[in-house]
């Protein structure tokens, strides 16, 4: 940080962090991240990973998280969240199919799937114990045809679920680099036989975890399917979402003939690069997937900001110490702010790049995902005597102009007041400190000069700016145990 004005703004990061870290300890137990989960795969798997299979071929994986897998339960929570989202009236990617058998039909198209239009009614609730229970209620429902319910963007639905697949991306990262076309996170849930939508492949690599369940998926190179044969290909297959539909029987044969087989149980990653075509293929109970899909192509975080901006397309490949926040001022990784330039912005260039600024600042704070996680919206101060920071998900700012600097952590992002004092604030929580509250609005607050530009907050201000942090899940309450300050630790 560069110096302030002394003699009206005291640094507060010298004279009083120690102050802040010797009179408080938190008591054990209660530290914000100590039971945050984490999905952690050991450094030579990624190494492995990385040579033999990264966007070379598909694998199934047995049982290779160190910890923290996702579990059945917490699959249930999501799902449970989303649907209440849904029924709230909000944007939810769901969609629920029924699975319909035609007898008499030739095998290649016996099996056909029918989306329900109106899905609210028929979604997970909070009295379902288990996804056992959910599927028994639901088939009753559904008269005993079988289905299947798709979740996309989980991460922006449960907190936890946030928190397990950062730790696997981070893994990832760490051996491939960051993808600039975003991550999404997607639950498949139910008893259908095949893939809703026939066999198709996406425009990104996909991990499957396994949760609940058996899941055996059949999946077949790029050139299994030409354009000769199948116009529906398109012109760019290994870029673009396709999918194929079956000629005849002669060509259902040979496509289960040639088919790879994948097959993994609870506990099991499935691993499929972009150029693979793929479907699922019937299983005796309800299944339970978790879906990782990453695109490694193009600018996500621009699709936000103006028409010259959006199409922005490159390898978008980055290594993580470049994309990701880790800083204490955070700025544009150099490979994006040339993406920004060569667009050659006219007069909304200034107003454009702070646009790609907090656009990058939401995308990187977010792990690579396109959606943020999700705010507690029923934070509240009310009986909070202090709060902590985790080191591990830093809060980041970036100037923007003269008196103001963007502020972003777990994908959420917010333009405040340049004010040195705020600035120590953010950096003292980021050191892992606890922040006592009664103290943080008077030592925080006031006024303040630098660089010429004088800065006034009120104690409301501060108390506003620690309110935004809960709700973004930056810091957490905690229970500061007062000791005296001069007590040698």
């Amino acid at each position: 940080m560069n110096e302030c004005d002394r003699s009206t703004c005291p640094c507060l990061i010298h004279s009083r962090k120690r102050r802040y870290a010797d009179a408080f300890r938190i008591v054990q137990g209660d530290t914000l991240h100590d039971d945050e989960p984490s999905i952690v795969l050991a450094p030579a798997f990624w190494s492995d990973f990385r040579r033999r299979y990264w966007n070379r071929k598909p694998v199934a994986f047995r049982k290779p998280a160190v910890r923290d897998f996702p579990t059945a339960k917490e699959s249930l929570e999501a799902i449970v969240a989303a649907s209440d989202e849904l029924r709230r009236g909000g944007d939810v990617l769901l969609r629920l199919y029924l699975e319909h058998v035609s007898e008499g039909e030739s095998i290649e198209s016996r099996y056909f799937a029918s989306a329900v239009e109106f899905p609210k009614d028929h979604l997970p609730t909070r009295e379902d114990f288990s996804l056992e229970a959910y599927a028994r209620r639901a088939e009753q429902r559904f008269h005993g045809h079988r289905f299947g319910l798709f979740i996309n963007d989980v991460q922006a639905h449960h907190f936890r679920h946030w928190l397990r697949m950062s730790g696997f991306l981070a893994g990832l990262y760490a051996a491939i680099g960051v993808p600039g076309g975003g991550v999404q996170s997607a639950i498949h849930f139910g008893t259908y036989r095949h893939t809703p939508f026939g066999i198709h492949k996406d425009e990104a690599h996909v991990f499957t975890f396994v949760v609940e369940g058996t899941k055996t998926m059949l999946v077949w190179p790029l050139e299994s399917f030409s354009r000769k044969t199948h116009p529906e290909v398109p012109p760019d297959p290994e870029h673009e979402e396709a999918k194929i539909a079956i000629r005849d029987r002669a060509e259902y044969r040979r496509l289960m003939r040639s088919a790879v087989r994948l097959r993994g149980n609870p506990g099991d990653i499935i691993y499929w690069p972009p150029s693979y075509w793929h479907r699922s293929e019937p299983v005796p109970a309800p299944t339970c997937t978790i879906a990782l899909l990453l695109k490694p192509t193009g600018w996500e975080f621009l699709r936000s900001n103006p028409e010259p901006l959006r199409n922005a397309e490159a390898s978008t490949l980055m290594p993580p110490r470049q994309a990701l926040p880790g800083k204490k001022v955070y700025r544009l990784p150099k490979r994006v702010s040339d993406a920004i330039r060569e667009k050659r912005l006219e007069p909304a260039r200034q107003r454009s790049g702070n646009g790609a600024m907090r656009s990058w600042m939401s995308f990187a704070t977010s792990r690579g995902f396109v959606t943020p996680a999700p705010l507690d919206r029923d934070a509240t101060l009310k009986g909070v005597s202090a709060v902590r920071a985790n080191p591990r998900r830093p809060i980041v700012r970036a100037r923007v102009d003269s008196r103001h600097v963007l502020v972003a952590c777990n994908g959420w992002t917010q333009r405040i007041l340049a004010h040195p004092r705020l600035l120590e604030l953010i950096e003292l929580l980021n050191s892992g400190s606890a922040v006592n509250l009664r103290n943080a609005k008077r030592d925080f607050s006031g006024r303040a000069t630098r660089r010429g530009v004088t800065y006034e907050v009120n104690r409301n201000y501060v108390r506003d700016l620690v309110l935004v942090l809960l709700r973004w899940r930056a810091v957490s309450p905690c229970r500061p145990e007062a000791v005296d300050p001069h007590t040698p630790r």
